[in-house]
Order: C-alpha cells, then structure tokens, then sequence
C-alpha cells in the first residue's frame, strides 16, 4: 500500500454533490486534504484536456468547464490515484460517481488523475502554486 495524493475537479453546476462525493471518498479512505473553487480559463481547460481536442465534443467540453465555478481537490490516501479512479466509474456505466450522478458524456460531474505523472502536471495547470510536497491532512490544527 503507499499513501499518496491525486487530483480530483468537481466540474461546474454540482456543488450540491460535493457532500456526497466527500462521503464516497471518505467511506473508501480517501481524504480531501486541500480544496479550492476555481473558475477554469479556456487555456487550463486546454492544457488539462490537450488529448481530447480532436474529438467533436471538444468545444463543448471547454465551453461547459469555463461556464461555472469547479472545485479542485487534492485528494490523499492510500493509493489515492487507483481508488479514485475506481470510484469516478465510467461515464455511462451505472456504477461509481459519474455513473451515479453524470448526466451526459460531457456533463459527467466528476474529473481525477489518471496516473502520478498526471496528478502533477494538473497541479501545475489548475493549482496556483507548486505542490511538490508531502500530503498535508486539512483536518490537522
């Protein structure tokens, strides 16, 4: 087991899900250890999703993540970007977060680091400092 961090973006229009995708973390021993409201530029949003500008629903990706307020989390626990990524489900499965609470291919709710490599790379594009540091528990005084 190793105790690491990831990223996870709760995509505008859910706030009122933040509660229960908090619990869905907490529940499988995941923590937000630090969490921030952003308002995603069109170039965040095309840095993070630079893969994805071939697709057809790319225009209408970054228009729906510039719309509104995201939440970015820093998540932390033990294999924190493999639980999440379990967690987050399939878009148009009926199990995990999206397929509890997406509604369509776009508006999916719910975004998370697929690898380490990722988690750090979207810190540096979505967070505004660096985060080269150990996990820090938010709870802690």
């Amino acid at each position: 087991m190793c105790r690491e961090r990831t990223l996870v973006v709760v995509k505008p229009g859910n706030e009122h899900l933040i509660p229960c995708i908090k619990d869905i973390l907490r529940v499988h021993g995941l923590q937000v250890a630090r969490e921030e409201r952003v308002w995603l530029t069109v170039e965040q949003v095309g840095e993070l999703y630079s893969n994805k500008r071939a697709w057809t629903f790319y225009t209408e990706l970054v228009a729906y993540l510039t719309s509104g307020y995201s939440y970015v989390w820093v998540v932390g626990g033990e294999n924190a970007v493999a639980e999440t990524l379990k967690l987050k489900g399939k878009t148009h499965s009926p199990f995990g977060i999206r397929g509890l609470y997406g509604k369509d291919f776009i508006h999916n709710v719910f975004h998370c680091s697929d690898t380490r490599v990722e988690v750090e790379r979207e810190m540096r594009i979505l967070l505004e400092e660096d985060h080269n540091g150990t996990l820090e528990d938010s709870s802690s005084g």
